[in-house]
């Protein structure tokens, strides 16, 4: 669908920085492999919010890209709920154990989702087609290993969530996500100091968190007014790092994977 988005250049400016930025966090790159990453062609495309981007049961050939807006990835139940089960925001790949096995394993070519992805937002995904990825990984084997390791990265996050929904109080709970929510945009260049963008609504991080809407606004609440932190709409301000990570047991190590 269309949506009024910034002129080709300066979207592949932001396309080009998003992923090399995302992706030099894990190893530092020649010049050649960073011209050979600035030139890979990809398209665009756009959703409207509550956007299907990927179904259950759908293959996914080629690799995606957050660019703009934010993404849920969910599973249905036969009860009718949606649990999400992860958030994509800018810079963040996806899905690569798909692409990987379709590309790499010609066992696997039937390989799908087993959950939904959704747009949140107005979203703009950029998409790299398999050919050209390959043609890549051809000139430059060990760009797949990174590609590879920023997967990883996707598989600890998941696990961090297992262990934060199964584990942790509701107010250490939701402080961790809202930290880890900021490390990650972060890494992409996408906070400026301590202040970063929300682009969920609180409804979606109650139910991202398996807490009712007014549970959510009640941590929130006593987090703002013990200083940890503040959130003004979509607008993410951590008052005081230090505290609110040592409240939430947060460790950014799991977001980091250096070759």
């Amino acid at each position: 669908m269309s949506i009024r988005r910034p002129p080709p250049h300066v979207e592949r400016t932001r396309v080009v920085r998003l992923l090399t930025t995302k992706l030099s966090a894990i190893r530092p790159f020649s010049a050649a492999e960073h011209q050979g990453l600035a030139g890979l062609p990809f398209t665009l495309e756009a959703f409207r919010r509550e956007n299907a981007i990927g179904l259950a049961g759908g293959s996914m050939g080629d690799l995606m890209m957050m660019v703009h807006g934010c993404a849920a990835r969910s599973k249905v139940t036969r009860w009718g709920g949606h649990p999400i089960i992860g958030f994509l925001l800018p810079g963040d790949l996806f899905d690569w154990p798909l692409f990987s096995l379709r590309a790499f394993s010609p066992g696997a070519r039937d390989a799908v989702l087993d959950h939904n992805i959704t747009s949140i937002s107005r979203s703009v995904v950029a998409v790299f087609r398999a050919g050209a990825l390959l043609d890549l990984f051809d000139d430059f084997p060990s760009l797949r290993q990174t590609f590879e390791a920023a997967a990883l990265i996707d598989q600890n996050i998941a696990r961090e969530w297992l262990a934060n929904l199964g584990a942790r109080p509701a107010a250490e709970r939701l402080a961790h996500a809202l930290c880890e929510h900021f490390h990650r945009m972060k890494a992409a260049g996408l906070a400026e100091g301590s202040t970063c963008h929300v682009p969920f609504s609180q409804a979606r991080l109650s139910a991202s968190q398996g807490l009712s809407i007014v549970h959510t606004n009640r941590v929130l609440k006593r987090l703002q007014e013990d200083g940890l932190l503040q959130l003004d709409g979509r607008v993410l301000r951590i008052l005081d790092q230090r505290r609110l990570e040592g409240f939430a047991d947060f460790s950014p190590t799991y977001l980091n994977w250096r070759l």
